[in-house]
């Protein structure tokens, strides 16, 4: 694997026993001996109705979250024999996210605008999430390697000496959202962190329904590239098997050129 090459350590990592401990859990997440909390969390039932308030939603998911953690010290067995609940936790989080948007309170701003029916707040997003990158990330902890990311267009802050300004706020004012981004459905989010097989590119009709091509790019393992255009910048990507030794080789014919250029020069 790519990833093994370009981060040795985040196999090594593993052989150092304090590490191990501590990542215990997410080590047996990986090998398929643990379950995900989010499969714990589909497990818990929860009835609740559209009709409930406010009040009443928050007071479920508190007592919902008091069963979710002690779930976390069952015995694996017994987690894994737990059927998924037809209205669960993960429903009512969501159920109740949808009515914090209706008078957006997420973030310190507080803006209280309705992002239901469409209004933005300083985040300029509306109920609808937008994506604008999805790859294998090799730049994380040793421990995540390698990390499907996902980045989602919008942020409430301002930061003046942020990384990713480009996609946080550059944009701002001089180009419209569903320019520089997808808009994405839940299913269509599922689709990013879908088991691709490796070095499959699968071209989807108009992904975001602006009349073009759409593709998404698996790589080397798990995740995958989001692209609104023939990605041929991507193929030098380390999420491909091949992008390493095809970006090595395009290193040495600019050395080569540049020394050549020396050379008639001097």
């Amino acid at each position: 694997m790519v990833f093994r090459l370009l981060r040795p350590d985040s196999e090594s990592v593993w052989k150092n026993e304090e590490i191990l401990e501590r990542y215990s859990k997410y080590r047996g997440i990986i090998d398929g001996t643990q379950p995900a909390r989010y499969l714990i969390a589909k497990s818990i039932e929860c009835e609740f109705t559209p009709q409930n308030s406010m009040e009443e939603l928050e007071v479920l998911l508190r007592e919902k979250s008091i069963e979710f953690n002690e779930l976390l010290d069952y015995d694996v067995d017994e987690i894994k024999q737990r059927i998924v609940a037809p209205k669960s936790y993960i429903h009512l989080a969501e159920h109740l996210a949808n009515k914090y948007l209706e008078k957006c309170i997420f973030c310190e701003r507080q803006c209280e605008v309705n992002r239901i029916d469409g209004a933005k707040g300083f985040c300029l997003l509306s109920k609808d999430s937008y994506v604008s990158s999805a790859f294998l990330h090799m730049g994380e902890e040793s421990v995540l390697i390698p990390s499907g990311t996902i980045f989602f267009q919008g942020c409430n802050f301002g930061c003046v000496f942020c990384q990713n300004y480009d996609i946080s706020q550059a944009w701002k004012g001089k180009r419209d959202l569903e320019e520089i981004a997808q808009k994405t459905s839940s299913k269509e989010l599922a689709i990013l962190n879908t088991d691709f097989s490796t070095e499959n590119i699968v071209t989807i009709e108009d992904f975001d329904n602006n009349g073009k091509k759409d593709f998404l790019i698996s790589g080397d393992d798990r995740v995958i590239a989001l692209s609104t255009q023939k990605p041929w910048g991507l193929w030098l990507s380390p999420a491909f098997s091949f992008g390493l030794p095809l970006f090595i080789a395009l290193v040495v014919i600019l050395i080569a050129v540049f020394e050549l250029i020396l050379f008639w020069i001097l």
